[in-house]
């Protein structure tokens, strides 16, 4: 079944629960390894507290400097392997869709979003295509949550599968250490997405 859609492991940064909550950035990882990690100049400073300053903002590759913010794509722009920078919403959605699109020439096949506890994530990703409805047709128009997959996998519930440390359940299944230190980075969080990914469906079959 998942085999027939081509994956992107994603993860969102925002500035807080709320219903008018806005985009910090956005970090995702394809099945075939590349890359797009993006900041956003635009996002609503004013609804930025304490905590996410020090476990978000704090945590982002570029925002947390004092240079002056402009658009900026590292390296070469046109490079779907690896598209990396910041800048205001309208940059990083036209950026986010040439990615999208590139992928999907390369692939043919349709393009399925996987995170983890998802229902934030999910509304700021589809507004990178202008709403839901605006999205491409070869995008699957929901996003598959790992929360309820660790919940059967582990036989426990939702509320422990959310509470679940999702560094340490990665370091004991791949025997390698993953700590902490740079959770709440929309980056790192979708490399642990896509390993939890293939823990519960490739290495256990």
């Amino acid at each position: 079944m998942l085999n027939k859609v081509y994956k992107i492991f994603f993860d969102t940064e925002f500035t807080g629960l709320r219903q008018n909550t806005s985009l910090i950035s956005i970090g995702c990882i394809t099945e075939t390894e590349e890359i797009f990690y993006f900041e956003n100049t635009d996002y609503n400073a004013d609804q930025v507290d304490e905590w996410i300053q020090n476990n978000v903002i704090n945590n982002l590759k570029f925002l947390n400097t004092k240079k002056k913010m402009t658009n900026y794509i590292l390296e070469d722009g046109k490079n779907i392997n690896k598209m990396v920078g910041y800048g205001n919403f309208k940059f990083l959605k036209r950026c986010f869709n040439y990615w999208v699109s590139e992928l999907f020439r390369k692939y043919q096949k349709d393009v399925l979003f996987v995170s983890d506890v998802s229902h934030y994530d999910a509304v700021l990703l589809f507004e990178l295509f202008g709403g839901a409805l605006q999205a491409p047709e070869y995008v699957v128009p929901f996003v598959w949550d790992i929360n309820q997959d660790l919940c059967r996998y582990l036989n426990i519930s939702p509320k422990e599968a959310f509470d679940l440390n999702r560094e340490g359940f990665v370091s004991s299944k791949l025997r390698m250490k993953f700590t902490q230190k740079n959770k709440h980075n929309a980056l790192h969080d979708a490399q642990i997405i896509q390993m939890i990914f293939e823990i519960l469906y490739i290495r256990e079959g």
